[in-house]
């Protein structure tokens, strides 16, 4: 086989660094846990909009829906954890 450098990162995303482990996951666990207290697995749509808020994004309207429409893609008003790291 020839060609490139296997193993390299390609992208550095916070959801390419919490699949692969470490300092990163732990930061979005953290997060995620602070937004379900009740260790339910899930946070709302509301909290998650929260979130974005106390984080600084800064997302025109349009677009937050459709964030949040992507992060709670079966319409039930809750957003698991992998669906937030995969945001």
């Amino acid at each position: 086989m020839t060609g490139g450098t296997r193993g390299a990162p390609v992208n550095s995303s916070p959801a390419v660094a919490a699949r692969r482990g470490g300092r990163g996951d732990r930061a979005m666990k953290s997060l995620f846990d602070k937004y379900d207290p009740e260790n339910s697995g899930f946070i709302s749509t509301e909290r998650f909009r929260d979130l974005l808020a106390t984080h600084g994004s800064e997302l025109d309207p349009h677009k937050l829906e459709v964030l949040l429409a992507l992060a709670d893609g079966n319409a039930d008003g809750k957003i698991c954890y992998q669906d937030f790291v995969n945001l």
